[in-house]
């Protein structure tokens, strides 16, 4: 006779056993925005010149609005504070566009991304390009740190949406739930074995 009960059930075991191990990874959202609010509110602001850059709806990547920036008199930027955790993984995906005037030209122009004082991406004079979406990361200290975008642009303008920083924390399961998951794996290969009266 075969028994057929137990596999179901040492494997659900397992199963859950998994899920515990998966549960370990945490991860989410920490800051979002897509400038649909109109303006910087979301942000700090260090030198924004009023004319030269803001939030429009002329150019977003996604949703109705997008941030421009064209400030001729030097780098504009925009922060927040991240909150970190030590040993997150902290993931910041964007979109940029780069603009070129009615002649085709973009140059000067530099964009950088800094987290806590240390250098993620930089940009310099390059050419003009639609939007493309880039992604960096960095380690969080367990302290709150800045991360900012400076944008310069004198011959049009930088577009920018859709920021997104996400964690994502590896934990390895106490001893206990490796336990579990140890007795859940053993079981599930001894019940797949038929056994005949």
């Amino acid at each position: 006779m075969s028994i057929r009960s137990i596999p179901s059930i040492a494997s659900a075991v397992a199963a859950a056993a998994l899920l515990t191990f998966s549960a370990g990874a945490g991860a989410g959202v920490v800051f979002s925005d897509g400038f649909e609010s109109g303006d910087f509110s979301a942000w700090s602001t260090v030198n924004i010149n009023g004319f030269y850059d803001g939030v429009d709806s002329a150019a977003p990547h996604a949703g109705s609005y997008a941030a421009f920036f064209g400030n001729p008199n030097g780098v504009s930027t925009i922060g927040t504070t991240i909150n970190t955790v030590i040993g997150d993984h902290y993931v910041v995906s964007f979109w940029l566009q780069n603009e070129a005037d009615v002649t085709g030209n973009s140059v000067p122009n530099s964009f950088s991304v800094d987290a806590g004082g240390s250098m993620l991406m930089s940009l310099t004079n390059v050419g003009a390009f639609k939007y493309t979406k880039y992604t960096v990361g960095f380690d969080g200290t367990g302290s709150p740190m800045a991360l900012n975008f400076n944008f310069e642009q004198v011959a049009a303008f930088w577009d920018f949406d859709s920021v997104v920083v996400s964690s994502a924390a590896v934990s390895v399961p106490e001893p206990a739930t490796l336990g579990l998951i140890g007795i859940a794996l053993v079981g599930a290969i001894g019940a797949s074995r038929r056994r005949k009266d």
